[in-house]
């Protein structure tokens, strides 16, 4: 019997208590560094503030106090172009985390897979040049090396459907003469 996609989610804070309301997802979205704390207006280079408008989706927007020009909290972003509410964003940045599939993703979401699927593919690119801007050390010393595989196991179901699972390996080795 197959686990419920719900139940793979780590618990490690409380998810719907952070996405119930726009007031709870911007604090949130700005500690994780997915939306900026602050903001220089481009006009004038002064600090902007965060205010509240109920007129517009995401509720809150930039305002810079010396020329009173106005930005959305998504400038800067990865989010800046999208017209998804915050929420649902947020939802998928949770999916994509909990390493749900696409398919999933739709069902659960209500957002087409062509969206689901380019924002991935966004979250991969990002992923990608945070670990090649800040690189994580493998293995618990230089007296390890660490291999990195993916293996690839195809279920034939019938004639025309065939299910395909990439799975990533780690395998940590001991070097010559440091036997364990």
């Amino acid at each position: 019997m197959e686990t419920p996609l719900l139940d793979r989610a780590p618990k490690a804070i409380n998810w719907y208590a952070v996405v119930s309301s726009q007031e709870s997802i911007v604090p949130y979205m700005m500690d994780n560094g997915l939306l900026k704390k602050e903001m220089t207006c481009t006009h004038c280079a002064s600090d902007m503030n965060l205010c509240k408008r109920k007129d517009i989706s995401d509720s809150l927007q930039w305002k810079c106090p010396a020329c009173l020009l106005t930005s959305s909290i998504r400038r800067s972003s990865i989010f800046e172009k999208s017209k998804l509410p915050l929420r649902k964003l947020m939802e998928l940045v949770y999916y994509f985390g909990i390493d749900l599939q696409i398919y999933e993703v739709e069902k659960l979401s209500d957002i087409s897979h062509v969206s689901v699927d380019e924002w991935f593919d966004q979250f991969r690119i990002v992923c990608k040049e945070s670990l090649t801007n800040d690189p994580v050390l493998l293995g618990s010393n230089s007296e390890h090396l660490i291999e990195i595989d993916e293996s690839l196991f195809v279920k034939r179901e019938n004639i025309t459907e065939v299910q395909e699972n990439k799975i990533p390996g780690f395998l940590e080795w001991w070097r010559r003469g440091q036997g364990k």
